[in-house]
C-alpha cells in the first residue's frame, strides 16, 4: 500500500500552493497528448489560487464564557484575534458577521497546535475550545457578506445525546434568498487545523457546507458525517463562485465525502472555478459496511467517495481515496458529471486528476456527459494514478463526454477496463496505462470487445501503448501489449504493492512519451506519509 500524511507531517512545501504539480502537468500534457497523436483538448488548470500562508496572530482578547461568546462575535470589526480557551465548551448558533473590513480576524484556541502544514488529529480535541449546537442548526456559520476571517483550532460537534439531525456543522454561505448575489456571499475564509465531527450515533448531514469564495479548509479532520435517508457529505458545495482550496484535510462521510453541485445554484449560471484539491484523506468507516466483519450495525446510505456535478478547472491531486462499496448506488468512487436539477448553467470542464490513490472499492469512476440538455463534461485529464482493490468496473465513459484523456495509470481491478453507453464520446485518448482485461476489457452501447466498440462510442479516439494483460491482441488496434498475466509486467514488488517497472521489464521506456508504462509511483511516493494498513472490505479485494 501506499504511503500517506500522518496528521504529525507538515506539508507547509506544498500548502500555499500547487505550483510543483502545475509545472509538471503544463510540462507533460501537451507532450503526452502529442505523442499519442491526439487532437483533444487538455484542461485549463486553476488560474486563481487561495493563500494560505499566514502567521497566526496573539490574542487581541480572551471569551470564556459562552453566554459572551456571540457579543464578542458581533463587536468584531476586522483585525481582531480572539481567542478561545483549550477544553472550554460553547453551546449555541454561532454567528459571524460582516465587518465591512478587509483587515483579517482570526478566532483561535489558546492551546497547542500541530505546527502549520500538519493535520489535527482526534487525540489532540483537549486542546481545541468547543462549539456545540443543540438543535439542527450549525454550531458555527457566516452572515451573507462575511469575510477575512480565520478560524483556526476549533472543535465543531453535536450536543451529546442529541436526537434532532444537524444539516450542517459549519456553514460558510448557503443558498436561498439571502445569498443570491455575489455581493452576498462570505468571502475569504481559511478553516485551518479544525475538527468536526458527528458521533457514531448522531445524525449529521454536512460537515462543512462551502459555499463562500476564495477559501481553504485545510489540515482539518471531519469525521463520522451520517444521516438516515438523506445524502450527507463531510464537505458540499452548492453555491459557491471560488476559487476554493481543500488541502491536508482527513474527510469521512457516508455518502459523498467531497461533493460539488448537490443542489441548484441561487445565483443562475455560477459555477465554481479555480479549485484544488490537495493531499487529502478520503475515506468511509468499514464498520459501516454489512459485508466486512468489523460491521457494527449501522446502516448509512453510501454512495460516493467524490462527486462533480459542476465545476471548472479543478485540480485534485495527492489525495488518498478509500472504502466505497454498493449500498445507495452501484458503488462507484468517483463521479464527473455535468447533472443539476434545472438549467441553472451546469457545466464541468477542466478537470485534472493527478497522483491520486483510490481503492478498496467497488467500481472506480463514471465520467459522463449531460442526461438533461445541460453543458457538458469536457476537459478531463486522469493521470498518474494508482487504483487498486477495485472489485469491479474502472471507467465508465458515456452520454457525449469531451475530450476525456486517461494516460499513464496502474490500476487492478475485477471488471471492464472501459465501459460506454449512450451518445458517441469524442476526443478520447486512452494510452500507456496497465492493467488486467479480464472478461471484456473494453465494451459497451451495444458493440462488441475492444476496437468494435471504440469505433461505435469514442469518435477520433486514440488507444495506444496500454498493457491489457489476458488480453485477446485481435481484437484491439495495433500498438498495445497483452502479457498473458499481470505479474508478466514484471513490477519490482507486485505482494509488496510496489508497482514501479522492474530493470528488466519490457515495458521500461515503452510508453508514448518514452517513459515507463503505468503510473510513475515515485511522484506518489512523494507526497508520502505514514503507512496505511491494507485492510480490505470482505468481497472487494482482487488482487
Amino acid at each position: 500500500m501506499f504511503r500517506i500524511k500522518s496528521s504529525s507531517r507538515k506539508t507547509s512545501s506544498r500548502q500555499n500552493s500547487s505550483c510543483d504539480v502545475k509545472k509538471w502537468l503544463g510540462l507533460a500534457l501537451f507532450s503526452i497528448l502529442h505523442a499519442a497523436g491526439a487532437s483533444a483538448l487538455p484542461p485549463e488548470l486553476p488560474r486563481r489560487q487561495v493563500n494560505t500562508q499566514y502567521t497566526l496572530p496573539s490574542c487581541t482578547q480572551t471569551v470564556s464564557s459562552t453566554a459572551s461568546l456571540q457579543a464578542a462575535f458581533d463587536g468584531l470589526r476586522g483585525g481582531e484575534t480572539l481567542c478561545l480557551p483549550a477544553n472550554v465548551t460553547y453551546r449555541g448558533n454561532f454567528i459571524l458577521r460582516a465587518t465591512n473590513s478587509t483587515l483579517w480576524t482570526t478566532i483561535r484556541t489558546t492551546g497547542a497546535l500541530p505546527g502549520q502544514g500538519a493535520r489535527i488529529a482526534p487525540a489532540q480535541a483537549s486542546n481545541l475550545p468547543k462549539l456545540v449546537t443543540n438543535n439542527s442548526l450549525p454550531a458555527l456559520a457566516l452572515a451573507p457578506g462575511a469575510g477575512f476571517y480565520r478560524i483556526v483550532g476549533i472543535e465543531v460537534a453535536p450536543e451529546s445525546g442529541l436526537a434532532t439531525t444537524v444539516y450542517d456543522l459549519v456553514t460558510l454561505g448557503t443558498v436561498g434568498t439571502d445569498q443570491d448575489t455575489v455581493a452576498e456571499i462570505p468571502h475569504d475564509i481559511i478553516v485551518d487545523r479544525c475538527y468536526i465531527h458527528g458521533s457514531e450515533s448522531h445524525s449529521v448531514k454536512r460537515g462543512i457546507a462551502l459555499n463562500s469564495s476564495n477559501t481553504a479548509v485545510i489540515n482539518s479532520y471531519v469525521s463520522d458525517i451520517h444521516v438516515v435517508g438523506q445524502d450527507n457529505q463531510a464537505i458540499a458545495e452548492f453555491n459557491s463562485p471560488g476559487p476554493l482550496k481543500i488541502q491536508n484535510n482527513f474527510l469521512e462521510a457516508a455518502t459523498e465525502n467531497v461533493l460539488f453541485g448537490g443542489a441548484d445554484p441561487t445565483i443562475l449560471n455560477l459555477v465554481p472555478e479555480d479549485v484544488e484539491i490537495l493531499d487529502n484523506v478520503l475515506s468511509k468507516k468499514l464498520i459501516w459496511d454489512a459485508h466486512d466483519p468489523s460491521w457494527n450495525g449501522s446502516h448509512w446510505a453510501v454512495k460516493n467517495l467524490f462527486e462533480l456535478k459542476h465545476g471548472r478547472r479543478i485540480l485534485v491531486s495527492g489525495n488518498l481515496m478509500e472504502n466505497n462499496w454498493i449500498d445507495g448506488q452501484d458503488g462507484t468512487a468517483i463521479v464527473l458529471k455535468a447533472s443539476l436539477g434545472d438549467t441553472r448553467g451546469a457545466v464541468t470542464e477542466d478537470i485534472s486528476f493527478v497522483n491520486n490513490v483510490v481503492r478498496r472499492s467497488t467500481s472506480l469512476m463514471n465520467a459522463s456527459g449531460p442526461t438533461t440538455g445541460l453543458g457538458p463534461l469536457r476537459r478531463v485529464l486522469i493521470k498518474n494514478n494508482v487504483f487498486e482493490d477495485i472489485a469491479d468496473r474502472l471507467f465508465v465513459i458515456q452520454n457525449g463526454a469531451v475530450d476525456i484523456a486517461i494516460v499513464h495509470n496502474t490500476a487492478f481491478h475485477g471488471g471492464n477496463i472501459l465501459t460506454s453507453d449512450g451518445a458517441p464520446n469524442t476526443g478520447f485518448v486512452y494510452t500507456d496505462n496497465i492493467s488486467r482485461h479480464n472478461l471484456y476489457g473494453v465494451i459497451g452501447g451495444g458493440f462488441g470487445i475492444g476496437r468494435s466498440t471504440l469505433d461505435g462510442s469514442f469518435s477520433g479516439y486514440i488507444f495506444r501503448r496500454n498493457i491489457l494483460a489476458g488480453g485477446n491482441p485481435s481484437l484491439y488496434p495495433s500498438d498495445n501489449f497483452f502479457p498473458t498475466v499481470i505479474e508478466d509486467v514484471q513490477f519490482v514488488d507486485l505482494n509488496g504493492s510496489n508497482y514501479a517497472l522492474a530493470p528488466d521489464s519490457i515495458y521500461r521506456n515503452a510508453a508514448t512519451d518514452g517513459t515507463d508504462v503505468g503510473a510513475d509511483t515515485s511522484l506518489l511516493n512523494g507526497l508520502a506519509g505514514d503507512r496505511v494498513p491494507p485492510l480490505a472490505p470482505s468481497g472487494l479485494t482482487v488482487r
